[in-house]
């Protein structure tokens, strides 16, 4: 009895509860949506498109046909195809309508539709009811891309949550194309927006979890609702008011790291509040397989409550794979139970290859007897690599090069094979997700051929290859694009070249000084035909300047085979020199052929704070990677070894950070060093390690302490008062300072930087530098200036800047109050009886009558002066009184005094 009350009880919340959410239903009803698009034509722009949309199962509205707008002006009415579909358990009918356009040209084209209204009561927007649902998709239509088809969205954009519960939705979308996806959450939209075009965001959007607000599931923080942008899995954690939820996905695809459209799904979350609890998903981790593998897996759902039963469903682009695929098999397709089984199962094969992983999405969805279904959702992530090819042999030939050779590939749609070459062999494994040849292998590539051949002659790029080295080899396959991918690495093969020429073993500094020794020591050769290339042997050892030198001069002649050893007397003060030996044989002298060169390493050090920054570089014919180098620093006037590095490339970088002995490194105190490197060539008749050393270099670690600032004086200029006092100013500003030597400041001064501004109210900006305690500022034109000054040390570390000192400059300008302008060689012309010239940035000097009229007018500042000629009619001015005025801007300190007006009259005599 009480079961049959409990049961009642929920069918009257629940039909209370649709009821709420159906409220004025005849009115709305859109839920979800989205627009996916399909190329049909290889000939025309005709593209197919599919308009899915989302609606109340309660509301009376049909919808029997809807508008698309195609994106280039035009739209198009049509007819729902089939019948609605219903998504059980969720209150919804799913209508597709699908549509057929040409476009006229390439182009971008945003597809989108308009339908009225959305479902009442959505939560996390204002007034759903009376709001227009949107939906929107772009895409980008370029010959250079090729053929592009828009990503498939296969799970319904309908899903249920419950309270306190984390949701998780995801489109088990799949691109056909083989393109990259990426997700992003965006707020839902309204309607179009012809002058941004694109859509506008619905009013008062939230984002559901803002909206919703409350803890997340586990009760540890505020809830949240984010995408993972790679796998497409939205999670809102978690839900905490009952209701409908809106928001939208923007699904971006991408080819060649080119965004070339997307789709814009709107999805709906209907929250209830319930006790059931989702059910658990167990699916096998992210995988990659070889092109050809059968891949069985079993997937699993079950519940905690025993009572509910579980359904998987599952989703994605391999149930839809067409020949040359081999679609993928879900059985049985919807099983029931708990625990639930089902097998995925998928036979690949090198039609299957791209670069990107196939997402095959699984949802497990509980059916309880009394409460909502809840649902969990996974993401299996399935790789497909080639096959590896497989390499044959790797044969020597005479002109310093290696034949490959390898079996006709085993796929027919891949495009290239990429050849890679590394000294000595490789420990790496290739398989599972170690996908082609990554740089931590060590293989670099050398070079690049078609699919359908089956050698490559490797000479260096036409250089030659290194005597003495071993050279290993692997294969990568590569595929088309737009779905791309790679092989998984061949197997390895080596071969190494005929030591029939000697090999170089040293150029090693033996003593750094002007008059230095470099020890120049090679192998004779092993490997030649004494019959062909009969005694007597000689040996010529060639020098050229520089880490990469090819101007080589012949230094030394041996003319015994087992004369191997040469001192070369040279320079070795922080100079590198480049060596070959050419290998000569019978009487005559013939050259056989030459060695491949070796240079000496070069060495800096350089000072930084508290330590010494080492960084070497070495240029020789055999290998000084994955060996450890010795880095040794003179103490107590011997070379000790401080440290040891693994090179893994020709520069190697060390940090001498004062470790050695537990000592730290002295602040203005000199410190040597040299460096030992260990190389190798990895070649069995040559087993010997090859110790070189590199010449002494020194270097000073710096501090961080800077000078005290100095204090600044600049000298005095007294301007007169009047222009009875004679005044001569000069051309040049002279400043002293007393520099600071005090601790904790550093009194390590070598330099000086002074610091100007014309003008009081701007900061002084550089001017100069000096290690003297004075300077002068000279051939100014105006003394007007503030100068700071600063300190720096050795290292560069600057002090804080010193007092500011200014002058400014002595402006003089006056006028007398008569002239006479009557030919006797007299107080001709009316004109300052003083002023500074130089001093005067612009002026606009003018005469009056008495009625204000202009006389006269100039701007010339070394010509101030009225002969009492009226400009512009020849006539000269009657005796009389007259006016003038004069408007001044001069060069001063302050800008807000640097403008004047002068007025006054005169006197006119005749």
């Amino acid at each position: 009895m009480y079961k049959i009350l409990k049961l009642y009880s929920y069918i009257i919340a629940t039909l209370l509860l649709l009821g709420s959410f159906s409220h004025k239903a005849a009115a709305t009803h859109i839920r979800a949506g989205e627009i996916t698009v399909k190329r049909i034509s290889t000939t025309t722009l005709t593209y197919k498109m599919t308009l899915t949309v989302y609606t109340d199962s309660l509301s009376p509205i049909d919808d029997p046909e809807n508008r698309l707008y195609y994106g280039d002006g035009t739209s198009e009415m049509k007819a729902r195809t089939g019948p609605r579909t219903p998504i059980l358990g969720k209150g919804t009918w799913m209508s597709i309508y699908e549509y057929t356009h040409t476009y006229p040209a390439t182009g971008s084209y945003l597809i989108y539709y308009i339908g009225e209204n959305r479902n009442v009561d959505v939560k996390n927007m204002a007034n759903s009811s009376s709001t227009q649902f949107y939906v929107e998709t772009r895409i980008i239509i370029d010959p250079f891309l090729g053929i592009n088809n828009t990503p498939v969205l296969t799970n319904p954009a309908i899903d249920l949550a419950g309270i306190g519960q984390k949701y998780f939705h995801t489109p088990a979308a799949y691109d056909p194309d083989g393109d990259s996806l990426s997700y992003e959450n965006i707020p839902s939209m309204k309607d179009y927006n012809p002058s941004t075009q694109t859509g506008v965001t619905v009013d008062n959007y939230q984002n559901p979890a803002v909206r919703a607000g409350g803890q997340n599931e586990a009760q540890t923080a505020a809830a949240t609702n984010t995408i993972n942008p790679i796998t497409g899995v939205l999670t809102w954690d978690a839900p905490q008011l009952v209701g409908y939820f809106n928001t939208a996905i923007r699904i971006t695809e991408w080819r060649r790291g080119r965004a070339i459209g997307y789709v814009v799904r709107d999805i709906q979350i209907i929250v209830r509040d319930t006790r059931n609890y989702r059910p658990k998903l167990i699916i096998p981790k992210d995988t990659c397989i070889a092109a050809g593998t059968i891949l069985n897996k079993t997937i699993i759902g079950l519940d905690t409550n025993l009572a509910d039963k579980v359904k998987i469903t599952s989703y994605g682009g391999v149930y839809s794979l067409v020949a040359p695929q081999q679609a993928a098999v879900f059985t049985p397709p919807n099983p029931i139970g708990n625990p639930s089984f089902a097998q995925f199962s998928w036979t690949t094969s090198c039609a299957d290859v791209r670069e990107q992983p196939y997402d095959v999405t699984f949802k497990a969805e509980d059916i309880p007897v009394f409460a909502p279904v809840l649902a969990t959702t996974e993401i299996w992530r399935i790789t497909v690599v080639a096959p590896a090819p497989q390499l044959t042999s790797a044969t020597p030939q005479p002109n310093k090069s290696i034949i490959l050779n390898w079996q006709n590939y085993i796929c027919p749609n891949a495009s290239t094979i990429a050849i890679y070459r590394k000294v000595d062999s490789s420990d790496f494994v290739e398989g599972n997700c170690n996908i082609g040849l990554p740089a931590s292998s060590g293989f670099v590539k050398i070079g690049e051929v078609s699919s359908t051949t089956t050698s490559f002659t490797d000479n260096n790029g036409g250089l030659g290859l290194k005597r003495g080295l071993t050279y290993c080899y692997r294969l990568v396959a590569a595929f088309p694009a737009p779905a791309g991918g790679e092989s998984y690495a061949s197997n390895e093969v080596c071969a190494s070249l005929l030591l029939d020429v000697p090999v170089m073993t040293n150029a090693s500094v033996q003593t750094t000084a002007q008059n230095g020794q470099m020890l120049v020591r090679w192998i004779r050769p092993l490997e030649f035909d004494k019959t062909l290339y009969p005694a007597p042997y000689q040996y010529r050892v060639f020098r050229a300047d520089g880490l990469n030198g090819t101007n080589y001069t012949q230094v030394h002649q041996a003319n015994s085979i087992d004369d191997t050893t040469f001192i070369d007397q040279v320079d070795t003060r922080q100079k590198e020199y480049r060596y070959k030996v050419g290998f000569y044989y019978g009487n005559s002298a013939t050259l056989l052929d030459t060695s491949d060169a070796a240079a000496s390493i070069q060495l800096t050090a350089t000072g930084s704070v508290s330590s010494v920054n080492l960084s070497w570089t070495t240029n020789t014919s055999w290998s000084n990677t994955e060996k450890y180098h010795l880095v040794y620093r003179q103490v107590n006037n011997v070379f000790e070894v401080i440290d040891s590095v693994l090179a893994n490339s020709t520069t190697v970088s060390y940090t001498d950070n004062g470790t050695y002995l537990g000592i730290p490194l002295q602040a203005s105190q000199t410190y040597f060093y040299k460096i030992q490197t260990r190389g190798a060539y990895q070649n069995p008749k040559i087993s010997q390690t090859l110790y070189n050393d590199s010449y002494e270099v020194s270097a000073m670690p710096r501090d961080t302490v800077a000078p005290c600032a100095p204090f600044l004086t600049i000298d005095s200029l007294i301007c007169p008062t009047d222009c009875q006092t004679p005044f001569l100013p000069n051309n040049y500003n002279i400043l002293t300072w007393k520099p600071n030597l005090v601790a904790p400041c550093d009194t390590d001064v070598v330099r000086y930087n002074i610091y100007f501004t014309a003008t009081e109210d701007q900061n002084p900006t550089y001017l100069a530098t000096t290690t003297n305690t004075s300077w002068t500022h000279q051939n100014l034109t105006s003394l007007a200036g503030c100068y700071e000054v600063t300190a720096l040390d050795q290292f560069g570390n600057e002090s804080v800047r010193s007092n500011r000192v200014c002058k400014d400059n002595c402006v003089l300008l006056e006028f007398p109050n008569v002239f006479t302008p009557n030919d006797d060689n007299k107080n001709q012309t009316f004109r300052p009886i003083c002023i500074t010239p130089q001093y005067i940035k612009s002026i606009t000097f003018r005469v009056y009558n008495r009625w204000g009229k202009k006389l006269y007018e100039t701007s010339d500042r070394e010509k101030i002066q009225w002969d009492g000629n009226i400009t512009g009619n020849q006539r000269q001015a009657t005796t009389g009184t007259y006016f003038y005025s004069a408007e001044v801007e001069f060069f001063r300190l302050n800008p807000r005094n640097a403008k004047r007006t002068y007025r006054g009259w005169l006197d006119l005599l005749k």
